[in-house]
């Protein structure tokens, strides 16, 4: 994905949704570090349309429970017997293993209670790669 591209789905769909959702503007857009995010058109668009952004913590990945959930999504996707051929097919696929994923429920759990032991280990770590 290009620059251009995320600035286009932004102005898609995150800058129609945000006033909606959240007329007061008392929210904060999360993104990691991804050189598409941290790209100076990115940064520019986001500041043009007043989008206020979440401080991101360059090394903070292993805080971030989210890439577990997309590497199990990922996993689950390559094991599927018949492969998605279309966009539509790759939608569903998509979302029955989400859905999959939602109903795990000692899956999620073990996510947010690895959370503290996450936050030490970096603390420990000054802030360098952990094993999670």
């Amino acid at each position: 994905m290009t620059s251009v591209q995320y600035c286009n789905i932004l102005g898609g769909v995150l800058t129609p949704i945000c006033p909606r959702h959240v007329p007061d503007g008392n929210y904060q857009f999360q993104q990691d570090l991804s050189p598409v995010h941290s790209s100076r058109a990115v940064k520019d668009y986001l500041a043009q349309q007043q989008i206020p952004l979440m401080a991101w913590c360059p090394k903070g990945a292993d805080l971030n429970i989210i890439e577990n959930v997309w590497g199990r999504l990922k996993a689950a996707m390559v094991r599927r017997p018949i492969h998605p051929a279309t966009a539509d097919q790759m939608w569903t696929a998509i979302s029955d293993e989400w859905e999959q994923l939602r109903g795990d429920q000692a899956f999620v759990s073990a996510l947010y209670q690895s959370l503290p032991s996450r936050i030490e280990a970096v603390i420990v770590g000054d802030g360098e790669m952990t094993r999670y």
